[in-house]
């Protein structure tokens, strides 16, 4: 319960068998200029490319992530699609698999091509997660996949205006409730010309096609 204060209070004394060491100012600030970027700072930048905060803490958890999500994105020019394919798609898969998180397993260029894919209209992102998948199980790049198994996203609409017509004869029910003003139902019928296109139809045309034949 005694008070402590200075030095003496606690009896420090020079050890005998240490020589006394003089650090410099230059070897501090060389110490200072070689850390790598602390996570703080990564945030700062992150934020300022639109992610979230909850994504953040995510990437900087280990530099490893957050190197390979600095990676895709640079490839990719979409920081927070390469984010979310990271946490929401990617990095569940090494947890399934019970194994750590490994950069080299699908390499930055191969999940950049993937997120192009889908942003140029090549793959819907159900398809891409099939692409995923297959990079995961290492049986290819994404262009072999994407040919292998067929599944370039269909947005021909001449292509599609088949699936649209069965629509409107196989839900005629759903279709009166679009028609009058329920939006919420379009969702049911996208996710019918999904599944019977297995993920390939390009749902936004799909959509269009759909409002267009309302109007008539």
């Amino acid at each position: 319960m005694r008070s402590k204060e200075e030095a003496m209070d606690y009896r420090y004394f020079p050890d005998p068998d240490l020589i006394p060491t003089q650090i410099s100012k230059e070897w501090i600030q060389t110490l200072q200029h070689n850390l790598p970027e602390l996570p703080e700072i990564k945030k700062t930048r992150y934020l300022a490319w639109g992610l979230s905060e909850e994504n953040i803490q995510k990437l900087i958890q280990t530099a490893e992530l957050a190197e390979y999500f600095e990676s895709v994105a640079k490839k990719a020019k979409h920081p927070k699609q390469a984010a979310n394919w990271i946490i929401e798609s990617l990095v569940p898969h090494f947890t399934e698999a019970n194994i750590p998180f490994n950069a080299q397993h699908i390499p930055a260029e191969e999940l950049a091509s993937l997120i192009q894919k889908i942003e140029d209209g090549t793959l819907s992102n159900k398809t891409g997660k099939i692409v995923l998948e297959s990079l995961f199980a290492q049986e290819g790049s994404v262009s072999e996949i994407i040919q292998v198994k067929a599944l370039v996203q269909i947005s021909d609409a001449s292509s599609l205006q088949a699936y649209v017509d069965e629509l409107f004869q196989n839900f005629p029910n759903q279709i009166e409730e679009l028609r009058s003003g329920k939006e919420k139902i379009l969702g049911f019928l996208l996710g019918q010309v999904m599944k019977k296109s297995q993920g390939k139809a390009n749902p936004a045309l799909i959509e269009k096609l759909i409002q267009e034949r309302l109007m008539h």
